[in-house]
């Protein structure tokens, strides 16, 4: 039967826990026979796997535990090496590590190695360090994988506030594509929960409501019904009216990008005399 890997760590630690308060009682060597009577055995303390998310400010590290069946009177110093199937990038996605290794002291069952994550070397994709203890006597958890990734909590208040737009799209005055740089603002909706209204997108005064899939995410799609908001009054060249008020379109992979502070809008508008204009590929909006 396959053994559970918390189940494991459970137990290893209790062993740790059980030699270290009876060596402290000193009666170690009366009563150790009753609780462990093996050899001196190295494993990771946390098992073979964990996750760790990497914040934007505070502290971003990470304790490697290695531990010890038996309580020594010396140091007593374990090596690792990192595996080449590692996908995180030593000076990138965290701290060169000078030395790998971990000493567990004197009186002491359990090392550590202290691993520091950098938030800004992080896109999207979560990255591993694996590690693997290096010597004789190994428990059979001697890999472990570490995997980093990058998290930024949030509240819906947080997207409250002023942002630059570029916006990018193909406009039926003269069928060509056209850049639009405005300002946006972003205000929570009176009683909603998961809403925000956006001031001015697409440049023409008016207001759009979003609504915000609250996930424990870094990306969280954007949807919104069809709404008419604003008015444009450029002309339109093949009847010399101005377009006039404007009807909001969701074309689909809208989204706020938590951790760059940004929220994309794909969006197709209509005036009065039919559609004429879609952001392509999308309008970004930049939190200042």
């Amino acid at each position: 039967m396959k053994k559970d890997k918390n189940m494991k760590n459970i137990k290893f630690k209790n062993i740790c826990l059980v030699v270290l308060a009876i060596s402290l009682l000193g009666l170690a060597c009366e009563t150790e026979d009753h609780y462990y009577d093996g050899p001196d055995m190295i494993s990771f303390t946390s098992g073979v796997y964990d996750e760790f998310p990497v914040l934007p400010s505070g502290d971003n590290t990470y304790n490697l535990e290695v531990g010890s069946t038996v309580i020594s009177n010396d140091n007593r110093t374990i090596n690792l090496r990192i595996s080449d199937e590692s996908t995180a990038i030593s000076g990138t996605h965290y701290s060169t590590i000078t030395s790998l290794q971990v000493v567990i002291p004197a009186g002491s069952c359990i090392g550590t190695l202290e691993i520091n994550a950098l938030f800004d070397g992080f896109t999207d994709t979560a990255k591993t360090i694996n590690f693997e203890l290096v010597g004789d006597n190994l428990l059979e958890d001697s890999t472990f994988i570490l995997s980093m990734e990058k998290s930024c909590p949030y509240t819906l208040s947080d997207f409250v506030g002023t942002y630059d737009v570029v916006d990018f799209r193909f406009h039926r005055n003269g069928n060509t594509v056209r850049e639009f740089q405005y300002e946006v603002t972003v205000e929570e909706v009176d009683g909603s929960a998961d809403q925000l209204l956006i001031n001015n997108l697409g440049g023409y005064g008016g207001e759009l409501i979003i609504d915000v899939e609250l996930l424990q995410a870094n990306k969280l799609p954007v949807t919104f019904e069809t709404q008419v908001s604003g008015y444009d009054a450029e002309l339109f060249n093949e009847t010399g009216e101005p377009f006039g008020d404007v009807t909001f379109m969701d074309w689909g992979g809208c989204e706020i990008d938590v951790c760059g502070e940004s929220i994309i809008m794909t969006f197709g508008t209509a005036g009065s005399p039919g559609m004429y204009s879609i952001s392509s590929p999308s309008a970004i909006l930049t939190k200042k």
